[in-house]
């Protein structure tokens, strides 16, 4: 997340739509020497996923082609008729139609279709001049095309190859704009998305100035939210791109008003809800963002992509993305393995909860998700990092962790990840930062009960943890004059055994460089260096760099001779040895039982039964902020409020059970209470962030917003503290809640920005803030506000 500073930088620098691209918005193209170059978001770094395919449609459905969409005299785009989908095998599987069988190229056409089909783009590539010039190609054939050039690009991060993708790329956008091929929505999504992938973003804002302009034969609203998107990466502001979502829905929405469309996300397609999501979290209008994401999980409850999942994950804080990743599991949507990776390491840092990272792996898995090393990894260091400090436990202690990492290394066994160095490697490593001598060894004996052989990154583990656990060095002496020639003071002198395992442990690492025929590399010295002046042993250092001199290259010896010269000026300080600091440690048997439950689930062939986890339990994280599971009577009354505020998504929907055991209201529900949840964390968030950072507020600013703060007590806490004292001003919240739902049954425009206000505080009993918060949907675009004021 970044800070306040920097978004409101960002802010600052955004440029508009109409500079980036004058085609669409019939503006000149002069600019200013002085205007600032479009803004990227490139701190957000993400994992290369691929969406899949969305329903596509056929030529024989498709309207006559008009070269302009024609608009009423109002301006108004004309709204186009709705055509029916076809399925995947009719668009993907390569095939020939009736009258293509019996002509010459049908051999050439066909083996072009299965070369798309495998991924073969080369080959594809190599073909399609000839297929393009003779005219046989087909929409689907150029939608299939851009998609798999987008695979391409995601999942090839090579340099050579990208620069072929952006070659494709302006060849099929150049003959789509000479009409050269014929046009296909989705293709005109990919090849946007590629380009935002890419970094193209000047050929992308060239090629919707012309999509802009056609009609549906190449844009329709999935085509706008991929313009939104890469439009917000670039940094331009939310109301112009909330224009273009709000033209999108009157240009192309056919089922309902486009006010009850945005409203209801009714008819919407979930690629243009993902764009504006996309677009409203990276300019930190967070509860417009959730209001969005309210109607995929309302719409779409079991359907939602996993992209949607991931972009909250990766914009909101740690508490907020623990939930929607769980949310996604219990969807049967779990995202990728490499996003609960990170995940799983910011929760750690964050809570020191070693519970929540079990929940996370196991519902996970049991969800559908395929586990890997670094989960199994990031789970040893919790366990490890759960144990009491070496002076208050000690024999019992450390079987019991071992006990327990031995279980989940059989478990994750069962899925086919196989116990790797790495793992052992993480264990010696904790033992070294927590001051444990008795981690360490515990972790190179199961490192050789299991058979394998230590490699070069053990070997530089153990000189780190050689320097993690040697005694730490004297205070500086404190004298009356200190001079230019005083000499730092003198180290004890090392333990001989010591000594002995450094010299043992670095004639390991020579003998393995030398068998295996690798090479030198500078994180070797380093280690080397520092253990050794760990020990006071630093003309050790100097002469196996000199006897080594001829096995590494020169630059390379040059540098480890400067770090060598470094350590020895720089004066050692001690190293902090951390520890994790629960909020609410876990008892043995409790550990056991979340041990035993991930062991359970990843032994079970099934889906887990997500409906049959109690209410509230799902989504706990230490420290929790929330009361306990709501009680009937509170629960009845959400279940009302419920009925009377969530627009029904399909009349006469069947009763069938997901495969995570909810049914489809049922887990609607489920979503709404979550959703709850995740606007009350995101509301406690904002006003902690407002007072760290010393704003205007009720916790500011700076000192003495600080002072009043701590002053206050009674019912004002809740205004600076946001969450202490849950129930305050009941019959205030009741009050409110009933004014939106009149809001909603007289059709009054702003209800749904207020309902989304008020439901923060209904996960807690009560609202956040007391008669609203101090500006609109997030504090950016206003758009919750109702008649000048927030209800």
């Amino acid at each position: 997340m970044a800070a306040s500073s920097s978004r409101l930088t960002r802010t600052l620098l955004r440029p508009p739509i109409s500079a980036l691209c004058p085609r669409a918005y019939n503006t000149t193209t002069t600019t200013s020497s002085t205007a600032p170059p479009p803004q990227r978001r490139a701190h957000i770094v993400r994992p290369p996923t691929y969406t899949g395919t969305f329903p596509r449609e056929s030529d024989h459905d498709r309207e006559v082609p008009r070269r302009h969409p024609r608009r009423y005299p109002s301006g108004e785009f004309q709204r186009h008729p709705k055509k029916r989908a076809t399925g995947v095998s009719d668009t993907i599987a390569p095939k020939l139609g009736p009258g293509e069988l019996d002509t010459i190229y049908s051999e050439e056409l066909f083996v072009f279709r299965c070369d798309i089909t495998a991924t073969q783009i080369e080959a594809a590539m190599v073909a399609y001049p000839r297929l393009r010039d003779l005219g046989v190609l087909k929409a689907d054939d150029i939608s299939n095309l851009a998609r798999q050039l987008h695979a391409v690009a995601r999942l090839f991060r090579v340099r050579h190859r990208l620069q072929e993708v952006s070659a494709h790329i302006a060849m099929l956008t150049e003959d789509l704009e000479a009409e050269r091929i014929p046009g296909h929505p989705l293709a005109s999504v990919h090849l946007m998305s590629c380009m935002k992938d890419l970094s193209m973003f000047d050929e992308a804002n060239a090629f919707w100035g012309w999509l802009k302009e056609q009609d549906t034969n190449h844009c329709d609203a999935r085509v706008y939210g991929a313009a939104i998107e890469v439009f917000a990466y670039q940094g331009v502001p939310l109301p112009e791109l909330e224009d273009m979502y709000q033209e999108a829905l009157e240009r192309f929405q056919t089922t309902t008003l486009p006010a009850v469309a945005d409203a209801t996300g009714l008819g919407v397609p979930v690629m243009l809800l993902q764009a504006v999501i996309t677009a409203r979290l990276f300019h930190g209008d967070w509860r417009a963002a959730y209001e969005a994401f309210d109607h995929c999980m309302r719409l779409y409850p079991a359907l939602t992509p996993s992209r949607i999942y991931e972009l909250f994950i990766y914009e909101r804080p740690v508490r907020e993305a623990y939930i929607v990743f769980l949310m996604a599991c219990r969807a049967g949507r779990p995202p990728a393995p490499a996003v609960l990776t990170p995940l799983m390491k910011e929760v750690w840092l964050k809570t020191w909860d070693v519970r929540a990272l079990l929940r996370l792996v196991y519902n996970f898995v049991g969800a559908g998700g395929k586990p890997e090393s670094n989960h199994l990894n990031v789970l040893i260091a919790a366990l490890m990092g759960s144990m009491p400090r070496a002076d208050t436990d000690d024999a019992r202690a450390l079987s019991h962790t071992m006990a327990l990492i031995r279980r989940l290394i059989d478990a994750f066994a069962l899925l086919g990840v196989k116990i790797t160095v790495a793992t052992f490697n993480t264990i010696i490593s904790l033992g070294g930062q927590f001051g444990r001598a008795d981690l360490v060894q515990a972790g190179l004996k199961q490192l050789l009960s299991a058979g394998l052989t230590p490699n070069m990154i053990t070997y530089r583990v153990l000189l780190n943890t050689i320097a993690d656990l040697a005694p730490p060095p004297p205070p500086p002496a404190t004298t009356t004059t200190t001079t230019s020639s005083s000499t730092p003071p003198t180290p004890p002198a090392a333990d001989p055994d010591d000594i002995a395992q450094l010299t043992e442990v670095w004639g390991m690492l020579v003998d393995a460089r030398r068998a295996l025929g690798a090479s030198w590399e500078l994180q070797d010295w380093q280690a080397f260096t520092r253990a050794a002046l760990a020990l006071n042993q630093l003309p050790f250092v100097r002469s196996e760099l000199e006897a080594h001199k001829f096995d590494m290259e020169p630059g390379l010896h040059r540098a480890a001779f400067d770090h060598l010269a470094a350590a020895t000026n720089a004066p050692r300080a001690p190293r902090e040895r951390r520890h994790p600091d629960p909020a609410t440690p876990l008892s043995k048997t409790q550990l056991e039982a979340e041990v035993q439950m991930l062991g359970t689930i990843f032994a079970s062939p099934r889906i887990r039964d997500f409906a049959a986890v109690p209410s509230g339990e799902l989504f706990l994280l230490s420290p929790s902020k929330l009361p306990e599971p709501l009680d009937p009577a509170h629960e009845a009354r959400l279940r009302r409020l419920y009925d009377a505020l969530a627009t029904p998504a399909r009349e006469g929907e069947p009763e069938t059970l997901t495969p995570t055991g909810y049914t489809l209201p049922a887990l609607r529900w489920a979503n709404w209470l979550a959703v709850n949840t995740l606007l009350f964390e995101a509301e406690v968030a904002e006003r902690e962030s407002m007072r760290g950072f010393g704003h205007e507020g009720e916790g500011g600013p700076g000192e003495k917003g600080e002072r009043r703060g701590k002053a206050l007590g009674g019912p004002d806490k809740a205004r600076a503290v946001g969450y202490e004292l849950r129930f305050w001003n009941e019959d205030r919240a009741k009050a409110r809640i009933e004014e939106v739902v009149r809001m909603r049954e007289k059709g009054e425009q702003g209800w749904r920005g207020a309902e989304m206000e008020v439901r923060g505080g209904l996960a807690a009993g009560v609202p956040v803030v007391p008669g609203g918060g101090a500006v609109g949907r997030g504090g950016v675009g206003g758009r919750g506000r109702v008649g000048g004021k927030i209800l």
